[in-house]
């Protein structure tokens, strides 16, 4: 005679209580994984930003020719609020428009509903770097997320000299701040 192998599987309570404490842990657990992706999605935009602003600065310097940064929606045309891509080109008949000869980079953003936005001098639209490294002025980048929540945008911003940094929370509040020590805003201009 075989001994019949008994195998114990969960009761019915016992699976209505795993379930409930999982879905209370996923209701905390959610909204604040919602949150870290807004952020690094934030933060990686204003990196590739920061890259594709020191390579046209290293090509200027390299290639001894001012090198034009500007934002597009049609991969050929300046803008002010950027959306589609971001051009590194040499604007050799300076109309601020870039030809398919002159166009050196080309990046597609990715940013959906979000937008970029640009703080720059004397209403320009695109940033000059000349042979030097050097910038024709100072401006910042700023990423307003698609939510538009504040401390969701990000700001990079360069100097003189060419050089960039990421905007900085100094009162701890969750904003990142303009240089007036301002919180940004992506309200519109």
């Amino acid at each position: 005679m075989s001994t019949p192998i008994y195998t114990r599987g969960f009761s019915l309570i016992e699976l209505l209580v795993t379930i409930s404490i999982s879905s209370i842990l996923l209701s905390i657990v959610a909204p604040n994984l919602q949150n870290i992706i807004q952020s690094n999605e934030a933060d990686s935009k204003i990196s590739t930003l920061r890259r594709l602003l020191q390579v046209a600065r290293t090509r200027a310097i390299v290639q001894q020719q001012s090198i034009t940064i500007c934002g597009s929606n049609d991969g050929h045309t300046c803008l002010k609020h950027w959306q589609n891509y971001l051009l590194v080109f040499h604007d050799s008949n300076n109309d601020k428009t870039a030809s398919a000869e002159e166009i050196i980079y080309s990046e597609p953003l990715n940013i959906g509903q979000a937008n970029i936005k640009t703080r720059l001098g004397f209403g320009r639209i695109s940033v000059k770097i000349n042979s030097l490294g050097q910038t024709n002025l100072t401006g910042s980048f700023i990423y307003c997320p698609p939510s538009n929540k504040a401390q969701y945008s990000r700001r990079l911003t360069w100097n003189r000299v060419g050089r960039s940094y990421r905007g900085r929370d100094t009162n701890h509040d969750g904003i990142i701040e303009d240089t007036d020590g301002k919180a940004i805003s992506c309200s519109s201009d």
